[in-house]
Order: C-alpha cells, then sequence, then structure tokens
C-alpha cells in the first residue's frame, strides 16, 4: 500500500511535469510541502519494510533456535507500527525547513543546510540496500544449506 501512495504522490507528478510542461507544486506552498512530507516518509517506510520483511524471512529460515524465535508476528506488527510513527512525525519535521521559495515559485531546499540534510538524509535511507542484500544473501545460503542436510 504504501508503494502505491509513494508512486502516485511522487512519480505521477513528475510525469505530469515533464509531459505537459505543468507543475502543481510550483504553483502552491502546501502542494510543494505535502509531496515532500509524503516523499520522505513513504520513501522511508518502503525502504525500512522491505529490509525489516528481508531480517524477518531470515530469522524464520535460520537452523539456529534463538534466532527462530526472533521471529513473531506480534513483534512485526509493533515494531512496523513504531518505525512508522518515528518516519512520519520525521517527515513532519521537514514542514519546518526551508523548502518553499515562493518568490521564485520553485519546490526545492532554500537553504544550502536543507539541502545537505536532504542529501544526507537519502544517503542513510540508501544504506539500507546494502542490509537487505546481506540478509537476503544469509536467507538463500541457509536455504541450500537445510536442502543439502534433506538430500543426504
Amino acid at each position: 500500500m504504501t508503494k502505491i501512495v509513494f508512486l502516485t504522490t511522487n512519480i505521477l507528478p513528475c510525469i505530469i511535469t515533464f509531459s505537459y510542461g505543468f507543475d502543481l507544486t510550483s504553483k502552491s506552498i502546501v502542494g510543494c510541502k505535502l509531496r515532500q512530507v509524503l516523499l520522505f516518509a513513504l520513501s522511508t517506510i518502503t525502504f525500512t519494510c522491505t529490509c525489516l520483511a528481508t531480517i524477518d524471512h531470515f530469522f524464520v529460515i535460520c537452523s539456529n533456535p534463538s534466532l527462530h524465535r526472533m521471529s513473531s508476528i506480534t513483534e512485526v506488527y509493533k515494531i512496523g507500527t513504531i518505525i512508522n510513527t518515528i518516519w512520519f512525525i520525521h517527515a513532519n519535521s521537514l514542514l519546518s525547513l526551508g523548502y518553499f521559495a515562493s518568490f521564485q515559485c520553485i519546490c526545492a531546499p532554500i537553504t544550502t543546510g536543507t539541502a545537505i540534510y536532504v542529501a544526507l538524509f537519502f544517503i542513510i535511507v540508501f544504506s539500507f540496500i546494502p542490509i537487505t542484500i546481506i540478509f537476503r544473501y544469509l536467507t538463500c545460503r541457509n536455504i541450500s544449506e537445510t536442502r543439502a542436510h534433506v538430500e543426504q
């Protein structure tokens, strides 16, 4: 669900802007800030949930009983709720940052501090990708080891 909302609120306006030359976010402060909040919140929730799902899959497949017990559906709901709340609070804190130059009709960071913060933020978010790759590799390795034990 998060991915669908992310695509409709962020990709669709870009397609309309490049296809028809009409940029709604440059016309209103509310449209600009709402799009930025949704971009930050939904992209981080998507990356985090993908990473957590991969880690949980590793725990389910793992032959170590202590790691296997760490996979619990009740814990997943708690962790998901906490992380979603944190990301939405973080995204709403962006409303206070300077993100709209009304005299230029541009929806972009207007201070260098905000621009540096946004760049560093997305570097941190994209650091979830290597974590996901590592746990995916470990999961595949556990599956192949399990198959080897079964075939013996």
